[in-house]
């Protein structure tokens, strides 16, 4: 994505994927991100909450609040040493329905 910007938190530079930061070692999301990144690879794939460093960069990166019985959610993988993230739309009983939106710009 080219409009994405830094992060949120230390201004480290974006990744490829959604939800992908070069942190610094000083930035408040780095230790929490690294843990959860961990317990992804630990679990392999599946689809969760969405954690409250996830939920941060959710808003910066500009992803809709769904509206109605929906939630965000994060669907992820972590397979032979790369993990990968990318927010969802889950229903009440926590299938994923939709792949979540981002805010448009009107031009």
């Amino acid at each position: 994505m080219s409009d994405r910007t830094p992060c949120p938190a230390c201004g480290g530079d974006p990744l490829p994927g959604a939800l992908a930061y070069q942190h610094r070692t000083s930035c408040r999301i780095y230790a929490a991100d690294t843990a959860t990144i961990a317990a992804d690879h630990e679990r392999r794939s599946g689809v969760r909450p969405p954690t409250n460093a996830e939920r941060e960069i959710l808003r910066h990166e500009r992803y809709v609040e769904p509206e109605g019985d929906l939630d965000l959610a994060i669907r992820f993988s972590h397979v032979g040493g790369v993990h990968r993230r990318r927010p969802v739309l889950v229903d009440g009983t926590g299938r994923e329905v939709a792949d979540a939106e981002r805010e448009v710009d009107d031009e």
